[in-house]
């Protein structure tokens, strides 16, 4: 169990869940800040969470509430824009997934501010077998705008493999 808003604000324990994602092909899961994050964190051949010019983060984020995805994603960038300003947020095709794939919303999010300038996150919505519901977020995180590009294709697969 995890501490997380629900009705009303007030902070109550929530269930955590851990989404699925395997890493890219040639790519591998960087464990020990992995666990210290509490996400999945894949990284290129050779690379740590430390020193990737790009990589790629899974995790799932409690929705008590069960916001609807795309209203719940809209609060979620409310609150970055207010946050970091100068921040852009633009919504991506999500891709074809295959059929019978359950639905993916895709932003860039543009931060001059951060360390990781560019990123590109996915969202699903998801229920675990009690019900509870959650908000998966699949990031590819990078150094340059160039790195988050060159690594697109394998977070694509991922996206579609999940």
């Amino acid at each position: 169990m995890n501490h997380c808003k629900g009705e009303n604000g007030v902070m109550q324990l929530c269930p955590v869940h851990r989404p699925s994602f395997a890493p890219p092909k040639g790519w591998s899961t960087d464990k020990e800040s992995a666990a210290a994050q509490g996400v999945s964190i894949f990284v290129p051949p050779g690379k740590t969470f430390r020193n990737a010019p790009a990589l790629i983060y899974g995790e799932a984020r409690p929705n008590p509430e069960k916001i609807p995805l795309a209203q719940w994603i809209a609060n979620s960038d409310g609150r970055w824009l207010q946050s970091l300003k100068g921040s852009k947020i633009e919504e991506l095709p999500a891709g074809d997934l295959g059929a019978g794939k359950r639905e993916v919303i895709v932003h860039r999010y543009v931060n001059p501010s951060k360390n990781q300038p560019v990123e590109i996150i996915g969202y699903f919505a998801e229920n675990d077998a009690d019900g509870n519901a959650y908000v998966v977020r699949l990031t590819l995180s990078g150094l340059s705008a160039k790195a988050v590009e060159a690594a697109r294709p394998l977070f694509d697969e991922t996206l579609k493999a999940y």
